[in-house]
Protein backbone atom coordinates (compact mmCIF):
# COMPACT_ATOMS: atom_id res chain seq x y z
CA UNK A 1 0.00 0.00 0.00
CA UNK A 2 1.22 3.40 -0.83
CA UNK A 3 -0.08 7.08 -0.78
CA UNK A 4 1.58 10.65 -1.65
CA UNK A 5 -0.35 13.57 0.34
CA UNK A 6 0.57 17.07 0.80
CA UNK A 7 -0.18 19.19 3.16
CA UNK A 8 0.02 23.47 2.86
CA UNK A 9 -0.23 25.13 6.35
CA UNK A 10 -0.42 28.76 6.86
CA UNK A 11 0.24 30.75 10.41
CA UNK A 12 -0.63 34.36 11.22
CA UNK A 13 0.01 35.55 15.14
CA UNK A 14 -0.83 38.28 17.15
CA UNK A 15 0.38 39.43 20.02
CA UNK A 16 1.71 41.95 22.54
CA UNK A 17 5.61 41.78 23.79
CA UNK A 18 6.94 43.48 26.51
CA UNK A 19 10.41 45.25 26.02
CA UNK A 20 11.92 47.80 28.53
CA UNK A 21 8.91 48.01 30.10
CA UNK A 22 7.12 48.93 26.87
CA UNK A 23 4.22 46.98 25.28
CA UNK A 24 4.57 46.47 21.64
CA UNK A 25 2.42 44.81 19.21
CA UNK A 26 3.80 42.18 17.34
CA UNK A 27 2.51 40.15 14.19
CA UNK A 28 3.95 37.22 12.32
CA UNK A 29 2.68 35.26 9.11
CA UNK A 30 3.60 32.49 7.22
CA UNK A 31 3.82 29.58 5.02
CA UNK A 32 4.87 26.24 4.25
CA UNK A 33 4.07 23.05 2.47
CA UNK A 34 5.31 19.13 1.94
CA UNK A 35 5.16 16.45 0.03
CA UNK A 36 4.85 13.45 2.39
CA UNK A 37 5.16 9.74 0.31
CA UNK A 38 4.56 6.12 2.41
CA UNK A 39 4.85 2.74 1.56
CA UNK A 40 3.40 -0.11 3.46
CA UNK A 41 4.32 -3.70 2.79
CA UNK A 42 2.61 -6.76 4.40
CA UNK A 43 3.67 -10.10 3.91
CA UNK A 44 2.31 -13.57 5.31
CA UNK A 45 4.41 -16.68 5.10
CA UNK A 46 2.33 -18.54 7.69
CA UNK A 47 -1.25 -18.44 8.95
CA UNK A 48 -0.45 -17.23 12.16
CA UNK A 49 2.79 -14.98 11.22
CA UNK A 50 2.89 -11.75 9.23
CA UNK A 51 6.16 -9.60 8.40
CA UNK A 52 5.53 -5.39 7.83
CA UNK A 53 7.34 -2.90 6.55
CA UNK A 54 7.74 0.76 6.65
CA UNK A 55 8.40 3.85 4.74
CA UNK A 56 7.15 7.08 5.98
CA UNK A 57 7.58 10.63 5.75
CA UNK A 58 5.44 12.95 7.87
CA UNK A 59 5.46 16.30 9.75
CA UNK A 60 4.68 17.85 13.80
CA UNK A 61 3.80 21.28 13.76
CA UNK A 62 4.59 22.94 16.37
CA UNK A 63 1.35 23.68 19.11
CA UNK A 64 -0.07 27.22 19.17
CA UNK A 65 1.53 28.27 22.74
CA UNK A 66 5.23 27.87 21.08
CA UNK A 67 4.52 30.05 18.29
CA UNK A 68 2.25 32.81 19.63
CA UNK A 69 4.98 36.21 20.24
CA UNK A 70 3.16 35.71 23.86
CA UNK A 71 5.82 36.52 27.36
CA UNK A 72 4.74 34.51 30.46
CA UNK A 73 6.52 35.71 33.44
CA UNK A 74 6.60 33.96 36.58
CA UNK A 75 8.93 34.48 40.24
CA UNK A 76 9.60 31.07 41.41
CA UNK A 77 11.96 31.78 44.19
CA UNK A 78 14.66 34.17 44.17
CA UNK A 79 15.02 34.09 40.37
CA UNK A 80 12.70 35.73 37.45
CA UNK A 81 11.42 33.15 35.17
CA UNK A 82 10.31 34.15 31.81
CA UNK A 83 8.35 31.60 28.85
CA UNK A 84 8.59 33.24 25.59
CA UNK A 85 6.92 32.16 22.20
CA UNK A 86 8.67 31.78 18.80
CA UNK A 87 6.68 32.49 15.70
CA UNK A 88 9.45 31.54 13.25
CA UNK A 89 9.46 27.75 14.60
CA UNK A 90 9.40 25.64 11.65
CA UNK A 91 7.57 22.60 11.62
CA UNK A 92 9.54 19.14 12.37
CA UNK A 93 9.83 16.54 9.52
CA UNK A 94 10.72 12.94 10.15
CA UNK A 95 11.65 9.96 7.79
CA UNK A 96 11.31 6.67 9.11
CA UNK A 97 11.85 3.26 8.29
CA UNK A 98 9.93 0.22 10.44
CA UNK A 99 9.97 -3.32 10.46
CA UNK A 100 7.98 -5.43 12.52
CA UNK A 101 7.55 -9.90 12.99
CA UNK A 102 4.02 -10.63 14.55
CA UNK A 103 3.03 -13.92 15.64
CA UNK A 104 0.00 -15.21 16.68
CA UNK A 105 -0.19 -18.59 19.09
CA UNK A 106 -3.39 -19.37 20.55
CA UNK A 107 -5.36 -16.46 22.64
CA UNK A 108 -2.27 -14.81 22.10
CA UNK A 109 0.21 -12.23 20.50
CA UNK A 110 4.72 -11.98 20.05
CA UNK A 111 5.58 -9.72 18.35
CA UNK A 112 9.15 -7.76 17.67
CA UNK A 113 9.84 -4.45 15.80
CA UNK A 114 12.52 -2.34 14.44
CA UNK A 115 12.66 1.18 13.74
CA UNK A 116 14.80 4.03 12.72
CA UNK A 117 13.93 7.73 12.14
CA UNK A 118 15.71 11.18 11.10
CA UNK A 119 14.11 13.89 12.39
CA UNK A 120 15.20 17.56 10.83
CA UNK A 121 13.81 20.37 12.36
CA UNK A 122 12.69 19.19 16.12
CA UNK A 123 11.39 21.41 18.78
CA UNK A 124 12.74 21.68 21.87
CA UNK A 125 13.07 24.85 24.84
CA UNK A 126 15.99 26.37 25.48
CA UNK A 127 16.77 28.42 28.50
CA UNK A 128 19.70 30.94 28.91
CA UNK A 129 20.04 33.49 31.81
CA UNK A 130 19.55 37.10 30.75
CA UNK A 131 19.62 40.68 32.58
CA UNK A 132 16.39 42.18 32.42
CA UNK A 133 14.01 44.66 33.81
CA UNK A 134 10.95 42.84 34.41
CA UNK A 135 9.14 45.62 37.01
CA UNK A 136 11.85 45.51 39.76
CA UNK A 137 14.58 46.74 37.70
CA UNK A 138 17.21 45.05 35.90
CA UNK A 139 18.11 41.73 37.25
CA UNK A 140 19.14 37.88 36.21
CA UNK A 141 15.77 36.54 34.52
CA UNK A 142 15.99 32.85 33.00
CA UNK A 143 14.64 33.01 29.82
CA UNK A 144 12.81 29.98 28.23
CA UNK A 145 11.93 29.50 24.57
CA UNK A 146 11.15 26.99 21.95
CA UNK A 147 13.48 26.64 19.31
CA UNK A 148 14.45 24.14 15.89
CA UNK A 149 17.22 21.62 16.60
CA UNK A 150 19.71 20.88 13.61
CA UNK A 151 18.84 17.38 13.67
CA UNK A 152 17.45 13.99 15.37
CA UNK A 153 18.07 10.40 14.96
CA UNK A 154 16.51 7.70 17.06
CA UNK A 155 16.85 3.88 16.97
CA UNK A 156 14.98 1.67 18.62
CA UNK A 157 14.07 -1.76 19.53
CA UNK A 158 10.05 -3.02 20.61
CA UNK A 159 9.45 -6.43 21.79
CA UNK A 160 5.46 -7.15 23.27
CA UNK A 161 3.79 -10.17 24.31
CA UNK A 162 0.19 -10.52 25.34
CA UNK A 163 -1.26 -14.12 26.51
CA UNK A 164 -4.56 -15.15 27.93
CA UNK A 165 -4.59 -18.44 29.56
CA UNK A 166 -7.22 -20.39 28.67
CA UNK A 167 -4.72 -23.32 28.22
CA UNK A 168 -5.22 -23.44 32.05
CA UNK A 169 -7.83 -25.72 34.10
CA UNK A 170 -11.02 -23.69 35.76
CA UNK A 171 -11.06 -21.24 37.54
CA UNK A 172 -7.37 -20.14 36.90
CA UNK A 173 -8.51 -19.95 32.93
CA UNK A 174 -9.18 -16.07 33.38
CA UNK A 175 -5.68 -15.06 34.10
CA UNK A 176 -3.96 -13.22 31.26
CA UNK A 177 -1.13 -11.04 30.57
CA UNK A 178 -0.10 -8.21 28.21
CA UNK A 179 3.42 -5.95 28.05
CA UNK A 180 5.99 -4.05 26.24
CA UNK A 181 9.09 -2.80 26.70
CA UNK A 182 10.94 -0.55 24.15
CA UNK A 183 14.74 0.58 23.87
CA UNK A 184 15.52 3.67 22.23
CA UNK A 185 19.00 4.90 21.34
CA UNK A 186 18.74 8.70 20.34
CA UNK A 187 21.16 11.31 18.96
CA UNK A 188 20.15 15.46 19.18
CA UNK A 189 22.03 18.10 17.46
CA UNK A 190 21.39 21.68 18.50
CA UNK A 191 23.11 24.79 18.46
CA UNK A 192 23.62 26.94 21.70
CA UNK A 193 25.63 30.18 21.75
CA UNK A 194 28.73 28.47 22.73
CA UNK A 195 28.15 25.97 19.31
CA UNK A 196 26.82 23.07 18.69
CA UNK A 197 26.27 20.24 21.41
CA UNK A 198 24.85 16.49 21.35
CA UNK A 199 23.06 15.00 23.51
CA UNK A 200 20.43 12.60 23.82
CA UNK A 201 16.88 13.06 22.25
CA UNK A 202 14.95 15.96 24.40
CA UNK A 203 12.34 14.51 26.90
CA UNK A 204 12.58 11.29 25.50
CA UNK A 205 13.54 8.03 27.89
CA UNK A 206 15.86 5.48 26.42
CA UNK A 207 13.41 2.51 28.24
CA UNK A 208 10.01 2.48 29.05
CA UNK A 209 8.13 -0.80 29.73
CA UNK A 210 4.19 -1.73 30.68
CA UNK A 211 2.99 -4.81 32.26
CA UNK A 212 -0.40 -6.18 33.13
CA UNK A 213 -1.59 -8.85 34.69
CA UNK A 214 -5.64 -9.21 34.62
CA UNK A 215 -8.02 -11.85 35.96
CA UNK A 216 -11.71 -11.80 33.69
CA UNK A 217 -14.19 -14.41 34.18
CA UNK A 218 -17.62 -14.00 34.00
CA UNK A 219 -18.94 -10.20 35.46
CA UNK A 220 -15.71 -9.94 37.40
CA UNK A 221 -12.53 -7.97 36.31
CA UNK A 222 -9.34 -7.18 37.98
CA UNK A 223 -6.19 -5.66 36.87
CA UNK A 224 -2.46 -4.96 38.30
CA UNK A 225 -0.67 -2.86 36.09
CA UNK A 226 3.21 -1.57 36.24
CA UNK A 227 4.95 1.37 34.30
CA UNK A 228 8.55 2.12 33.91
CA UNK A 229 9.83 5.38 32.56
CA UNK A 230 13.38 6.09 32.15
CA UNK A 231 15.26 9.14 32.83
CA UNK A 232 14.80 11.72 30.31
CA UNK A 233 16.34 15.17 29.95
CA UNK A 234 14.20 17.72 30.49
CA UNK A 235 15.93 21.25 30.21
CA UNK A 236 18.70 22.80 28.50
CA UNK A 237 20.87 25.34 29.40
CA UNK A 238 22.25 27.53 27.02
CA UNK A 239 25.61 27.96 28.34
CA UNK A 240 26.06 25.89 31.23
CA UNK A 241 25.60 21.91 30.09
CA UNK A 242 25.93 20.96 34.28
CA UNK A 243 22.81 23.06 34.40
CA UNK A 244 20.81 20.90 32.63
CA UNK A 245 18.06 18.87 34.18
CA UNK A 246 17.00 15.54 33.92
CA UNK A 247 13.77 13.45 35.56
CA UNK A 248 14.76 10.18 36.60
CA UNK A 249 13.21 7.13 36.07
CA UNK A 250 10.01 5.99 37.91
CA UNK A 251 7.83 2.85 38.55
CA UNK A 252 4.01 3.46 39.00
CA UNK A 253 1.87 0.70 39.84
CA UNK A 254 -2.17 1.12 39.23
CA UNK A 255 -4.90 -1.22 40.04
CA UNK A 256 -9.01 -1.54 38.94
CA UNK A 257 -11.52 -4.24 40.02
CA UNK A 258 -14.40 -3.39 38.27
CA UNK A 259 -18.51 -5.94 38.33
CA UNK A 260 -20.60 -6.07 35.28
CA UNK A 261 -24.56 -6.14 37.07
CA UNK A 262 -25.54 -6.24 32.85
CA UNK A 263 -25.58 -4.99 30.15
CA UNK A 264 -26.49 -1.44 31.15
CA UNK A 265 -24.18 -1.31 34.14
CA UNK A 266 -21.12 -1.84 35.26
CA UNK A 267 -19.08 -0.73 38.94
CA UNK A 268 -15.63 -0.27 39.49
CA UNK A 269 -12.84 0.72 42.16
CA UNK A 270 -9.63 2.65 40.50
CA UNK A 271 -6.14 3.21 42.17
CA UNK A 272 -3.79 4.91 40.38
CA UNK A 273 0.32 5.41 41.58
CA UNK A 274 -0.42 3.28 44.78
CA UNK A 275 3.52 3.12 45.26
CA UNK A 276 3.30 6.47 45.82
CA UNK A 277 5.72 7.63 43.19
CA UNK A 278 6.81 10.51 42.98
CA UNK A 279 8.68 13.00 40.22
CA UNK A 280 12.81 13.48 40.73
CA UNK A 281 14.87 16.09 39.23
CA UNK A 282 17.98 16.35 38.79
CA UNK A 283 21.12 18.50 37.43
CA UNK A 284 24.55 19.50 37.96
CA UNK A 285 28.18 16.78 37.00
CA UNK A 286 27.16 13.25 36.80
CA UNK A 287 23.35 14.41 37.69
CA UNK A 288 23.84 14.52 41.47
CA UNK A 289 22.11 17.14 42.84
CA UNK A 290 18.53 17.18 43.32
CA UNK A 291 16.57 19.95 41.67
CA UNK A 292 13.13 19.13 42.87
CA UNK A 293 11.17 16.40 43.97
CA UNK A 294 7.29 16.47 43.12
CA UNK A 295 4.75 14.22 44.76
CA UNK A 296 1.87 13.50 43.64
CA UNK A 297 0.26 10.68 45.56
CA UNK A 298 -1.99 8.05 45.18
CA UNK A 299 -5.50 8.46 43.53
CA UNK A 300 -8.99 6.39 44.39
CA UNK A 301 -11.88 6.29 42.17
CA UNK A 302 -15.05 4.72 43.09
CA UNK A 303 -17.99 4.93 40.16
CA UNK A 304 -20.55 3.05 38.04
CA UNK A 305 -20.58 3.12 34.31
CA UNK A 306 -23.95 2.91 32.34
CA UNK A 307 -24.62 2.14 28.93
CA UNK A 308 -27.79 3.16 27.25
Amino acid sequence: LGGLRYERTEVESDAVRSTGGVLTPVSNSGSYGAWMPSLHLEWKPMQDLIVRAAWTNTIGRPDYGSLAATENLSFDGSQATLSRGNPDLKARESRGLDLSVEYYPRDGMVSLAVFSKEIENEIFTLSSTQTLDVGRGPESVLVSTPRNAESAKIRGVEFAVQQAFTFLPEPFDGFGFNGNITWLDTEFTFLTSAGPRVTGLYQQPEITTNESIYYQRGPFEARVSHNYIGGQLETINDANPNSDQYWKGRHLFDASVSWRFNDNLTVFVEGQNLSNTGRQEVTGPGRRYLQEWANYGRTYWVGAALNF
